[in-house]
């Protein structure tokens, strides 16, 4: 009996973890990579602030100083604030060529104050520019139908 609920367990978890639905519509591409956003629940954030998932591919490999295999795709979790015009970057995981999940940071925030929650201002070019504009596009189009 126990390993039938074992089971039933397990085929639940999958079936659970499955059903996340990811939308992904791709911005134009540049001359180094291309950027996807996942705009799954984004119409949802009617606030000045709101959250996203970006993947980039990039052409060439990405290396960095701690990451011993080539970089060939990530995915960036942003918060953005729509009424300062500032971003922090949540989470960052990073993928060989395989796929395969090479490295991941974390860095969330334990704050309430909103000063502290968004590190870095989005300039007026620049993929979080890009990823910016066109958030808040899909969001006030979303809410005005």
């Amino acid at each position: 009996m126990k390993s039938y609920i074992s089971l039933f367990i397990l085929l639940f978890s999958i079936q659970i973890y499955s059903q996340s639905s990811e939308d992904w519509i791709a911005l134009a591409p540049s001359s180094d990579h291309a950027i996807s956003v996942n705009v799954n629940g984004l119409e949802k954030f009617t606030d000045n602030y709101f959250f996203v998932w970006s993947f980039f591919e990039y052409n060439s490999p990405m290396q960095l100083e701690e990451i011993s295999d080539d970089i060939k795709k990530a995915k960036y979790y942003y918060i953005f604030n729509k009424e300062t015009e500032k971003y922090s970057l949540l989470q960052v995981i990073y993928y060989n060529s395989k796929n395969n999940v090479i490295k991941s940071f974390s860095y969330n925030r334990d704050t309430d104050n909103a000063k502290y929650n968004f590190n870095f201002p989005i300039y007026d070019s620049g993929d979080e520019r890009e990823i910016f504009n066109f958030c808040s596009n899909y969001i006030t189009k979303a809410n005005s139908k």
